[in-house]
């Protein structure tokens, strides 16, 4: 007989595997030859007769009481391990039976382009009436969702017309791009349907789609603005634009023309120039004219404006001189009308400075104002005094070429009233009961009258004593 060498069983001889663990056998246990009991020779008995116990396996009997069988670890982890797997196939299984069915949307999107190269229209469009017949089975409402509860209410048993609502009102794109388009322009479509799953116990996916453009009309094209000009007129920052249409050309004469802003312009500023022509400016020339646009707007940009002068530093000495000596001549010529001849004389007439404005509206009526500021020295029967006196220009513009302009004939002076009863209002005041002027005592209340008429100016000022 023959052992085991893994678990210790008992074998037949002629055996190639352990029937009880399935081990191949690998060598022979047999008796022990070499084992003996009180001193006598190997394969002879106690009796003295040889060969009497040959054959016997000592260990069977003796002190060692036979083979012991080892537990079976390869057996019990191959059992295991089938149990782990069947539970794992059972568990996918269960998630494929049960898993949600996953609908792709941009299997129903198209996006197409038409029109004319450089003008081309894009348009997308989902099929609704696919998406609801081919996943007839598959789309389910979300029962449990409060505004669904509301719309099955609605809609009663026609749970066709429900899911079409509330796809449309789930299923939302658009495109990034859509008109003005050329051959090989990629158009990209993108989705915003987050309520989907809210709706339905289905599983969406989707994608941003890259179109490219193809398939648009390529026509011969003209210039449209060949012959066309901008002339601006008037004075900053109140300038005008008109459109000059000047060409020989049929489809340029045909076109019409529009300004984005015609008015209220300044050196600097750009306006643009579109064209119209039917519905479609393309199409409708292309059908007209067999030819299209190559542009269909322009900017042209504000120049040769007058411009209001805006601080007291653009004031020329030239302007200058003009005012004061108008200044000048207006005072005389108050003297000469309003004083008591004989009485009154004008001792000095001194130029301190100047008083600027500058408008902060462009819509004012006076863009600048410019007072000139004097201090007049009077002698009269009662004696000596000195009083402030000025006088106003308004709008000194300022040419391209650096020429000064300036209307020496609208100025304003002070001016005042009094009464039969000797009370005077306004800028006057009365000199020893006897002598009534046109005037200021003193600068400060002059200067804080002229800042109190115009308070949405800036106010500058260089005039010293």
């Amino acid at each position: 007989s023959m052992y085991c060498t893994n678990c210790g069983s008992q074998i037949p001889d002629d055996a190639r595997f352990c029937e009880n663990c399935g081990c191949k056998v690998e060598e022979e246990i047999s008796v022990n030859p070499y084992a003996a009991q009180g001193g006598q020779a190997v394969g002879q008995n106690s009796y003295g007769n040889p060969g009497a116990d040959y054959g016997r396996n000592v260990y069977a009997g003796g002190a060692y009481g036979g083979p012991k069988k080892k537990k079976n670890k390869k057996l019990i982890g191959l059992i295991v391990g089938i149990i782990v797997l069947a539970a794992v196939a059972a568990v996918c299984l269960f998630l494929f039976l049960n898993r949600k069915p996953a609908i792709n949307l941009n299997d129903y999107m198209t996006i197409s382009a038409e029109g004319v190269d450089g003008y081309g229209t894009a348009v997308c469009e989902f099929d609704y009436e696919a998406f609801e017949q081919k996943n007839a089975g598959k789309i389910k409402i979300n029962e449990k969702n409060s505004e669904i509860k509301a719309y099955m209410s609605l809609f009663g048993a026609d749970n066709d017309a429900l899911v079409t609502e509330l796809a449309q009102m789930s299923i939302s794109y658009e495109l990034d791009k859509t008109s003005n388009l050329s051959n090989g322009d990629i158009v990209t479509l993108t989705w915003n349907c987050d309520m989907l799953e809210e709706y339905f116990n289905c599983k969406f996916k989707y994608s941003d789609i890259e179109y490219t453009v193809k398939g648009l009309t390529e026509m011969e094209t003209f210039d449209p603005f060949e012959g066309v000009d901008v002339e601006f007129s008037g004075t900053a920052p109140n300038g005008y634009a008109d459109i000059i249409v000047n060409s020989g050309s049929e489809a340029v004469n045909s076109l019409y023309y529009s300004l984005d802003k015609n008015n209220g312009l300044s050196n600097g500023d750009v306006v643009t120039v579109t064209i119209s022509y039917g519905n479609d400016v393309a199409a409708a020339c292309a059908e007209d004219f067999g030819m299209v646009p190559s542009e269909t707007s322009k900017e042209y940009t504000v120049e040769g404006l007058d411009s209001y002068t805006a601080s007291i530093d653009g004031i020329t000495a030239n302007t200058e001189n003009l005012m004061k000596n108008q200044a000048q001549n207006a005072f005389t010529e108050y003297v000469k009308n309003m004083w008591v001849p004989g009485e009154e004389f004008v001792e000095k007439m001194t130029y301190l400075g100047k008083y600027f404005l500058a408008a902060e509206d462009r819509n004012a009526a006076d863009q600048n104002v410019c007072y000139l500021v004097y201090k007049i020295d009077v002698i009269n029967n009662d004696g000596k005094l000195s009083f402030y006196y000025y006088t106003a220009f308004y709008n000194i513009t300022s040419e391209k070429d650096g020429v000064q302009n300036v209307d020496l004939n609208r100025y304003t002076v002070p001016t005042g009233t009094k009464d039969i009863f000797g009370n005077v209002t306004g800028e006057d005041f009365i000199f020893s009961d006897n002598y009534y002027y046109d005037g200021y005592l003193n600068l400060e209340d002059m200067e804080a009258y002229v800042k109190s008429l115009y308070g949405n100016y800036t106010f500058e000022s260089d005039v010293k004593e």
